[in-house]
């Protein structure tokens, strides 16, 4: 997974409502936090120089609340914003 292709999901998760947010900072790696008002729900990492290793993606994948085959799907938008939400939720993330 490369830095685009993870900051299209992340673009994705921040337009599902207005009270998600997502920050990006750069240090020895790209790191990224989500918010939901104003509270930090989750965060990931990409290293620099990451290329599509399967360990990458996996780590990815579970800091998002995403299974491995969702992962991909959902940068192509084929799990609906309001699928994630609700998988969120369930989760405990964020208020049913």
């Amino acid at each position: 997974m490369n830095k685009q292709q993870l900051e299209k999901i992340l673009n994705k998760i921040k337009i599902i409502n207005e009270f998600f947010k997502v920050t990006i900072r750069k240090t020895n790696h790209y790191r990224y936090a989500v918010f939901y008002n104003n509270i930090e729900i989750m965060r990931t990492k990409l290293s620099f120089g990451s290329k599509k290793k399967s360990g990458d993606v996996k780590n990815i994948a579970n800091d998002l609340y995403l299974r491995v085959d969702e992962l991909k799907p959902y940068s192509r938008c084929n799990m609906s914003n309001e699928e994630y939400f609700e998988r969120l939720k369930e989760k405990n993330l964020i208020p049913a």
